[in-house]
This record gives structure tokens, C-alpha cells and sequence, in this order.
């Protein structure tokens, strides 16, 4: 049975009332390793679990292609179920149609639930809409989340990226805690790659992909400095300041591409942990060396 053969057949059913695609196939970034991802929206007030999903919804032909099937009568918020169809894996999700209102009344949040779940409600593929709802809730979707994302999560994304810039510098270039240098690190790229989609109109990629090469492309002239920065993040070398701190150099280009100056009153504030806090605190002199070296001339003159 065909993927597409047990969604016809699911619009069919009169408790679903929508169903849109998802994920890469609405991307078109699939690969032979991809499933289809299909949202599929109930009735309102639908009793849900994954044995009503499977023998009230599914037809029968195709209730024989889930895989790891657990028949549970326990009523969820949303249900999963996978499909191992002739031509690809069907990865279904079954959820009530006013979760989507529900999600619209959230506010923004910098949560990776929420962002992933926000781009897949405004950048689905409507398939089937019964009585035009879907169209409808994406629409106030775009009223209560979309037009006003950038200015909610902008100001909260640079307080982040701030935090986390200092606690990397305490434990990877003072505490030559390497490995926990590179997971702050690499969470503060992630940060910059999304602060720059939203200046650029658009929301960020779910977190899988959002350091592709197809998501850093598209940050334009910010792209061969945070690919650099990635690249000295597994190149450096364990409790090696002066290798640690390039990276922080690869940051600085991408940071001066990426973010706007009129929100940035004190200037790259969190780069002060180089001229002032490593200066009150005692510091190995090899260290204060390796800083002085690397970022003399450049860091320095653009803490303003």
C-alpha cells in the first residue's frame, strides 16, 4: 500500500477533518533515508490514543504496516505512528485541530518545541481541509506568532547568547573544560543561524537543521564565518587557550553580519569578559597572554 493510498483513504474518515504535510518532503530536502511526515487533524473534543488511531482510523490493509505497534487505550494529546508503506515510511501524527488555535494563543518562546512545532504549522502543505479550518487557524497563526516573532524572541536570543558566551570562555578557555566549551559554543551558533533567518523574514529550520549547509548558506555573508567557527570548534585543541579563542574571532565576523547595531545600545557588551572580567580575576598569565594575542586588534577596538 502507497503512502499517499492511506492518506486519501484517512480524508475519507469522518473524524478527520485535515491533514497537511510536513518536515522535508514539504521542505523538498528528502532523501532515501527521509519519511514522510503527515499532521493529521481530528475532529474538536476527539478522544485520542494509539488504539483508536489504528482501528477506527487506519484502513484495514493498512493497519498490518505499523511498525512497533502498541494497541493503548490511554487517551493523549497527540499520537505517532509509523508506516512501513511500499514506496517510504509514513510517519503519521494524529492531534485535535483546536491544538493548532491553542498554539497560536502561546507566546513566543526560544523553547525548541515551540520553534519546531511553529514551522511546521506555518509552512505545512495543506492535503485535505474539510471545512477550510486549517487555512483559517494558520492565518491567525500568523497574526499571534509569525508578524510579531522577530521582536518577542530578537531581545531574549541576545540575552542568551551573551550568558552563554561568558560561561564558555569561564569553562572552556579558563577551566579547559574542552567538550563543555564546545556544546556552549555550538549552542551559540545555533543562536546566531536563527537570529539570522529572522532578520531575514523567515523562521529558523527545526534544530536538526539548522547548522545543514543549506541553512548556513542562507544567512548570506555570515555563512564562511560561522562554517569557520564550526570548524574550529572540532579542531581545537584540548586546553589549548590560544586555539579555543580563535573561535570566538570567527564569532566576531559572523556577529558583526548578523546583528543589528540599534539593538545593541552597549555595543557587543558580552565581549567584555576578555577586557574587563579576566582582568579582576586571577587569571594564569598565559592565558591573559594567549587572549591579548589573538584578539588584539581586532575584538578589542569593537567593544563599543
Amino acid at each position: 500500500m502507497l503512502a499517499d493510498t492511506v492518506i486519501t483513504c484517512l480524508s475519507k474518515t469522518p473524524p478527520v477533518e485535515a491533514a497537511a504535510l510536513c518536515g522535508s518532503f514539504r521542505q523538498g530536502t528528502e532523501d532515501q533515508f527521509s519519511d514522510m511526515d503527515v499532521w493529521v487533524f481530528l475532529e474538536v473534543g476527539t478522544d485520542i490514543s494509539a488504539r483508536f488511531c489504528i482501528d477506527d482510523l487506519l484502513p484495514a490493509e493498512a493497519q498490518e504496516l505499523v511498525i512497533e505497534e502498541g494497541r493503548d487505550d490511554s487517551e493523549v494529546d497527540y499520537a505517532v505512528l509509523n508506516l512501513r508503506c511500499a514506496d517510504r515510511i509514513l510517519n503519521l501524527k494524529f492531534l485535535r485541530i483546536e491544538q493548532v488555535a491553542d498554539f497560536s494563543a502561546r507566546k513566543p518562546s526560544l523553547d525548541v518545541g515551540y520553534l519546531d512545532d511553529l514551522e511546521n504549522y506555518w509552512t505545512m502543505r495543506i492535503l485535505h481541509d474539510r471545512e477550510g479550518r486549517l487555512e483559517q487557524l494558520k492565518g491567525h497563526l500568523e497574526l499571534h506568532a509569525i508578524r510579531i516573532i522577530g521582536d518577542d524572541l530578537y531581545p531574549e536570543m541576545l540575552l542568551r547568547y551573551a550568558s552563554f558566551y561568558w560561561r564558555s570562555v569561564f569553562q572552556g578557555v579558563l577551566r579547559n573544560e574542552t567538550n563543555a566549551w564546545r556544546s556552549l559554543m555550538l549552542y551559540m551558533i545555533e543562536l546566531l543561524v536563527g537570529v539570522a533567518h529572522l532578520r531575514n523574514d523567515r523562521l529558523p529550520p527545526p534544530k536538526k537543521w539548522l547548522l545543514s549547509n543549506a541553512s548556513l548558506r542562507s544567512t548570506g555573508a555570515a555563512e564562511p564565518h560561522l562554517s569557520a567557527a564550526l570548524q574550529q570548534v572540532w579542531q581545537a585543541e584540548e586546553g589549548n587557550a590560544h586555539s579555543l579563542l580563535q573561535g570566538y574571532r570567527h564569532l566576531s565576523y559572523a556577529e558583526a553580519e548578523i546583528l543589528d547595531p540599534e539593538y545593541l545600545p552597549q555595543g557587543f557588551w558580552w565581549r567584555r569578559v576578555f577586557t574587563e572580567r579576566l582582568h579582576n580575576i586571577p587569571t594564569d598569565p598565559d592565558v591573559q597572554h594567549a587572549v591579548d594575542d589573538v584578539l588584539r586588534g581586532f575584538l578589542m577596538e569593537r567593544m563599543r
